[in-house]
Order: C-alpha cells, then structure tokens, then sequence
C-alpha cells in the first residue's frame, strides 16, 4: 500500500491566476489543523474497536505512524473543546497543535490568548509553551510560598496573643497576691 493522494489536477492549477493559487494555497494551509484532528479521531475510533497486543503496534503497524504521534493526535481530538473555538487559525502544524497540548488544558485559553501559537513557527510555539508553563509554576510556588507566609504569621500572632493573655494574667495574679 503506497501513498495515496487525492487527485491533484495540475492542469487546472497552471491555468489558475497568481491570485487563485495564493487562495487555494491558503485554503488548504487552513485544512491541516482540521485534519490533524480529524486524524485524531480515526485513531480515537481504532482503539475503541477489538485489537491484539498493544495500542502502540496498532498505530505503527496499521497506519504506519509513531505511537507518541498517534497519542497526541488522540489527545488532540478528545480535549478539542479546550482550544478549538479559540485559535484565531486552523491553519496549526503539528508542533504548533503540540505546544498547545503542553499547556493544562484548563490554561489553553488564556495561553492561545497571550501567546498566539498559531502565528509562530513551530520552534516559538514550543518555546512559548514551555515558559508560559515555567511562569505559571512560578506564580503558583510564590502564591503557595504566600499563603504559608500568612499561615505562620497566622500562627505567630496567635501565639503572641496567647503570651499577651498569660502575662496579663499573671499580672493580675500577681497584684492580687
């Protein structure tokens, strides 16, 4: 089983103006994020059919495509609704789509919003991810790192006035004697 394309008709596309061919170029460009997905959810229905052995063999064995692909494609397709309304292009690679897919899904929509994944190369969009991931665990070390700080001092004026109290006390006690 060779590779197979859909027909292409060369003819039609030598006769196509300068103009006709950026928009068909767009066109399709827009198309690989949604066949990305639609990918995604072959592999999703696979899975859920009978197989032998390992999920990963199916993959490389029947559709001739890495595991870790095939698993991120899958991926892509049952949290869509994380990210799909909220790309400003389908026209997203793999690396891209990837990237998005780093972030915690309940973090996409604010990372698309900054970021723009989709308007950089696959390099930036990695990049971008990683940081925006790295400042997050920041942000949230130095919350958790706040909240302790206002515990202990919770904890630490609880304890002064308790001291406060029992020196009172022991002043009054002291006056009475």
């Amino acid at each position: 089983m060779g590779m197979q394309l859909m027909p292409i008709n060369a003819a039609l596309i030598r006769k196509m103006t300068n103009e006709q061919l950026v928009n068909e170029f767009n066109q399709s460009r827009q198309n690989i994020g949604l066949e990305l997905l639609r990918m995604g959810a072959i592999l999703t229905e696979r899975k859920e059919r009978p197989y032998e052995g390992k999920f990963t063999e199916v993959i490389e064995r029947e559709f001739g495509f890495g595991f870790r692909r095939g698993f991120l494609l899958m991926k892509a397709w049952k949290e869509r609704e994380t990210f799909v309304g909220k790309l400003h292009s389908s026209a997203i690679n793999y690396k891209q789509l990837e990237s998005i897919l780093l972030v915690p899904a309940e973090d996409r929509a604010d990372f698309i919003e900054q970021e723009h994944p989709e308007e950089k190369t696959a390099r930036e969009a990695m990049q971008a991810a990683r940081d925006y991931k790295a400042l997050k665990a920041e942000l949230e070390a130095e919350k958790k790192a706040r909240a302790d700080a206002e515990s202990k001092n919770a904890e630490l004026e609880s304890k002064a006035m308790e001291t406060e109290q029992r020196a009172q006390t022991d002043y009054e006690q002291m006056l009475m004697a």
